[in-house]
Order: C-alpha cells, then structure tokens, then sequence
C-alpha cells in the first residue's frame, strides 16, 4: 500500500451520528422515537447504530477521511473512536510509525491529526503514575509531577494555563513524529482543531499561523478555532440538519471539510 492517508481524531473524525441520515430515510418510524436520544432508550439506539452495517456503511464512506481520500487517490489508514483522547492518538502513530519502519511497501503521503480537548488528557496526567507507559514517556515525570500538584478547582486563569501548557506539550509530540515521517518518506503532515480548549488556541494563534503544519479552519471568510465552534455557529451540527438531539458535525460539514483540507494540503 503505497500513497497513504493516515487520519488521526475522536468522535467528529469517526463521523458519529451521520447513519442518522440513512435511518431517517429508511426507517422513519423508530428514527422518530429514538431521535432525541432520551435516557430510556438510548442502549436501544446505540446498539441499532453500532450492528446495523448499512448504518456503518454509510458513516465510513461520509465522513471526511473518506471523503478526502476519495479526493486524493489515495488509500486510507484512519484511527478514530468517541470520546478518544490526543495522547491516545499520539500512541497510534507511534504505533503506525514502527509498523512503517518494518513494512517498506506502506509509504505514508499525507498524516492529518484532528486534536480533540486536551481535558481528556488532564485525568491521564493526573494519573500517570497509574497510567499507561506512554503517558510518563510524552510529558516526563517533572510534566506530570507538577500538573498534579497544583490546585486548579476553582480556579479559571490555573486551569487556563493547564490546558495551555499540555496542548503546547502535545504539539511538540507531535511536530516530532512529523519530523520523521517528513524526513524518512517525504510525507506531508497536518494538524487541525476539531475539539479544544478556544481560549488556549486563541491565546496562541499566531504562533500556530507561523506553524507550516497546522491548518486554520475558514468557513466563509471567518476563521474558527475548532470544528466545534465553526459547526456550532453555522448550523452544521446533525442538531441542525437532520434535526436530532447530537452536536457532533452533520454531513454537509464533512463534505466541506474534506474539501477544504484537500485544498490545504495538495
């Protein structure tokens, strides 16, 4: 497999909830009931979107990875769950990094790696003593030590600097692993924010803008810090269209994502 496309993320690259679409069309009558999600039925509903493969189906090929992919020619490598955290992603590439290195037929071209909020690594760190190995070897003990001693209950501008200080972190990770795979297979690397902390991104927008891999998101002349914020002010949430109880991106947003990256990077 040569020319791949390795795609990075949580939930809004995993494209969750876009099979309401098929399930709207094809089965009206439970899509009405289980539409809003309620407490009493949702095992019922998860599990008709997790067994139901023309709803898998139909959410692997529209969301934007796919369709990026379609768009590229290239063959696709996507790693992505809900509620994934960025240093479980970060541990995937390490993994696909070792993979390629004793592989030589895989030839990554493109790696994109959508962030999600850096609170779901908070508790890892927190933790780390507990925590998988991974976590000590990306932030270090003195990282670790030192988020966990400090006192942010309550308190905006300590967790303000938190989040700030593990996406910085988290960027340098990564920008590493970039470094390799640009080096050793030419391959062009990306990074984007589809969940995050906005004021922790805002804060250092301009240093991100000098940054060769990051892509800043622009819906009609107006830049947004995450996925999250550009959908939520442009009624591109599936909450929108089709009109169900989930936030998560609707499938007219894929289609513009995939569009806009594929101009980004080509």
């Amino acid at each position: 497999m040569e020319n791949l496309l390795i795609t990075l993320g949580d939930s809004f690259t995993y494209g969750e909830g876009l099979e309401y679409y098929i399930w709207k069309e094809k089965y009206n009558n439970s899509y009405e009931i289980f539409k809003f999600g309620q407490n009493n039925n949702y095992s019922v509903k998860r599990l008709f979107q997790w067994t139901n493969q023309e709803f898998i189906k139909f959410r692997t090929l529209n969301r934007y990875a796919n369709l990026l992919n379609e768009k590229l020619g290239t063959q696709l490598l996507i790693q992505s769950n809900n509620g994934g955290s960025n240093s479980n992603r970060l541990n995937d590439l390490d993994v696909l990094i070792e993979l390629f290195k004793n592989e030589p037929n895989l030839i990554p071209k493109y790696c994109i790696f959508q962030f999600t909020h850096v609170c779901r690594d908070i508790e890892r760190i927190l933790n780390y003593k507990n925590e998988e190995n991974y976590v000590l070897d990306y932030f270090g003990n003195e990282f670790c030590e030192k988020i966990s001693n400090e006192n942010f209950v309550n308190d905006d501008s300590k967790l303000n600097e938190i989040f700030n200080n593990v996406l910085i972190k988290e960027i340098e990770i990564l920008k590493s692993k970039f470094e390799f795979l640009e080096n050793t297979y030419n391959c062009k690397c990306f990074y984007f924010f589809g969940l995050g902390d906005v004021y922790s991104i805002n804060y250092n927008n301009e240093l991100f803008k000098k940054d060769s891999h990051f892509i800043e998101l622009n819906y009609n002349s107006q830049n947004y810090a995450t996925w999250l914020e550009l959908i939520e002010k442009n009624n591109l949430r599936l909450r929108d269209s089709p009109g169900v109880n989930d936030d998560h991106p609707n499938l007219e947003s894929h289609k513009w994502l995939s569009e806009y990256l594929y101009h980004k990077i080509i």
